[in-house]
């Protein structure tokens, strides 16, 4: 029985390793915030000999866990599902890659990228510019300030950032599973935990808790690059023609989306009303937002929308 456990456990723990590598950026988020916050009232922190301000506040630990629990519902949601989704059909077009349709799994995998980027992207665009009436209406309750409420959506706009990066990771990650090639994803996913780590301590200083998020997400983007990089050893061309296209007009509608929703509450400041009233404009943002998005999405005729609705039929 040792045998075959030891054999389980080394098939298992790159693949637990490369789809944790998110959790793990996150975890060492709030190790290092914990470890560079003020403690029993302490205003410097000294470190092989040398003496500096804590580049934290007291509350930057609490703020940076309240902002991950804001951009992962969404991540959570769309962009795992989709991958959780998507991969039954990437499993079975690789076992089937010789003996049938060989480009079965070069479609599916093209399928995933084009549904991350679209939701994934409206997604974070739309967390950036409804940060502050979230927080709010989410937290703001009891001993819990405006002030707070601010701290957590300027750490929430840097995380939202790279949600489409978050969920395309999973899908490509999962691809290299279905190929039988665990050990890519663990290498590349052990080069952004090392990153992640080196941009936390660069980072925080000069933007404080927003440095953790913006780290983050930062890895998260070079992750994506180097799994479509490092997969292309399996599938030639796994961005074609029609999904730099499908891209294009996701970031195109993106951008009208954001546009609009900007200029309809330009005059408007969001932490100067109550936390009703914030959430009255979210709510209307997202409805809005979502009627412009999908709404033109189905006038240019997306294929995405169209898989979306079908999978969503069944």
């Amino acid at each position: 029985a040792v045998g075959p456990m030891r054999s389980l456990a080394k098939a298992f723990l790159p693949i637990a390793f490369g789809l944790a590598v998110f959790q793990i950026n996150t975890f060492l988020d709030n190790v290092i915030a914990m470890a560079l916050s003020p403690k029993n009232g302490a205003e410097t922190l000294s470190m092989f000999g040398w003496t500096f301000t804590y580049p934290l506040d007291a509350g930057s630990v609490a703020a940076l866990a309240w902002a991950q629990r804001l951009y992962e519902f969404p991540l959570g949601v769309f962009g795992i599902a989709i991958a959780t989704a998507i991969f039954p059909a990437l499993s079975h077009a690789a076992a089937g890659r010789k003996t049938d349709d060989a480009g079965a799994f070069e479609t599916a995998l093209r399928h995933g990228l084009r549904l991350t980027v679209f939701i994934g992207l409206p997604a974070a665009a739309g967390l950036i510019v409804t940060r502050v009436p979230l927080a709010r209406l989410v937290y703001e309750h009891g001993q819990f300030t405006v002030a707070d409420s601010l701290a957590v959506a300027t750490i929430l706009a840097g995380y939202a950032t790279a949600i489409w990066a978050y969920s395309m990771n999973h899908v490509v990650t999962r691809a290299f599973y279905a190929l039988g090639d665990p050990r890519t994803p663990l290498r590349i996913g052990v080069m952004m935990v090392g990153l992640n780590l080196v941009l936390n301590l660069t980072l925080v200083w000069p933007l404080g808790a927003a440095g953790f998020a913006w780290a983050t997400a930062l890895c998260a983007v070079g992750q994506s690059v180097l799994l479509l990089l490092a997969i292309r050893r399996h599938v030639v061309t796994p961005i074609d023609r029609d999904v730099w296209r499908a891209w294009g007009r996701c970031v195109v509608l993106t951008v009208l989306m954001s546009g609009v929703l900007l200029m309809a509450f330009w005059d408007y400041d969001p932490s100067q009303s109550s936390a009703i009233a914030s959430g009255v404009q979210l709510v209307i943002e997202v409805i809005v937002g979502v009627f412009v998005y999908f709404g033109f999405a189905k006038w240019l005729k997306m294929q995405e929308l169209q898989w979306l609705t079908q999978r969503s039929s069944r």
